[in-house]
């Protein structure tokens, strides 16, 4: 379903200093704002309006003017390059409590939304509109260093995204798929790492440059090897130690190949920055 919140009848108008939405907001635990003390995350919280989207619901779309900065309070995102009704297009990220979007939109009124954002489960959002985020960066200059730490942050994953699907097979980017996603959202286990996040083998394909039947395939011979577990209703990491091996040994790059793709690198480094 699409919810996008970006049309401007969705923002809540504030008066008289009063607070965005009537829900209380914590953002104690949101890195951007993680040294500010209580009268300073106060003053943040009366800019914010809580907004809740289910599972496969867009939040954002690719395309569209957008005016507002979203902070992950609850739930995970993804990052999605739109495709064609027969290819539903690349998953870029996946963004966790913590996270944010939608940072390049507030300091270009003309820029359009470079990526689409969906719900991957029930997610709880923080919405700051462009004019609040304005007075908020005048008031605590601080922010616009971290807001461009995030964004050559994500760079750096945009180009090793490039790499790996450029240059690896599939069983090698499924590893470093698996690996990165066990950083993110990892819980460890009495068996080894679980992976928190459920994702459809549609999903992981997206974010591999593959199929679904590959995945499946791929899933399977990593059970079989004992690589992972997937005996539950999570995918536990039990060997992450061959997962590394097998990510990093197909790190090298033939000379030949390092000049294709360009076209490809500059189009996902782009949506790899959801504005």
């Amino acid at each position: 379903m699409d919810h996008s919140t970006d049309n401007p009848g969705m923002v809540v108008q504030r008066q008289d200093g009063q607070p965005a939405s009537s829900e209380r907001l914590s953002l104690q635990n949101v890195p951007l704002f993680e040294d500010f003390d209580q009268s300073e995350l106060f003053e943040v919280e009366q800019l914010v309006e809580a907004v809740h989207f289910d599972r496969r619901d867009t939040i954002v779309r690719e395309g569209e003017l957008g005016a507002t900065l979203y902070l992950i309070l609850a739930g995970s995102v993804a990052v999605t390059s739109e495709g064609t009704e027969a290819n539903k297009g690349t998953i870029i990220a996946i963004l966790q409590p913590g996270d944010y979007f939608g940072e390049m939109c507030l300091f270009d009124k003309n820029a359009t939304r470079s990526a689409s954002v969906r719900a991957v489960t029930p997610v709880k959002l923080g919405a700051i509109n462009r004019s609040d985020f304005d007075a908020l960066l005048n008031a605590q200059p601080r922010l616009l260093t971290r807001v461009l730490q995030t964004l050559t942050s994500r760079i750096r994953e945009a180009n090793e995204t490039i790499r790996t699907q450029v240059h690896q097979e599939v069983a090698p980017r499924v590893a470093t798929l698996l690996l990165g996603l066990m950083k993110k959202c990892g819980e460890s286990t009495s068996t080894g790492t679980r992976i928190t996040l459920r994702l459809t083998n549609g999903e992981m394909a997206r974010m591999t440059a593959s199929t679904r039947e590959t995945i499946n395939r791929t899933l399977n011979r990593f059970w079989d090897d004992q690589l992972i577990d997937m005996s539950s209703e999570y995918v536990v990491v039990t060997d992450e130690r061959r997962l590394h091996l097998l990510a990093d040994a197909a790190h090298a790059v033939p000379a030949a190949r390092k000049g294709e793709n360009r076209k490809v690198a500059v189009f996902r480094t782009r949506a790899l920055l959801p504005a």
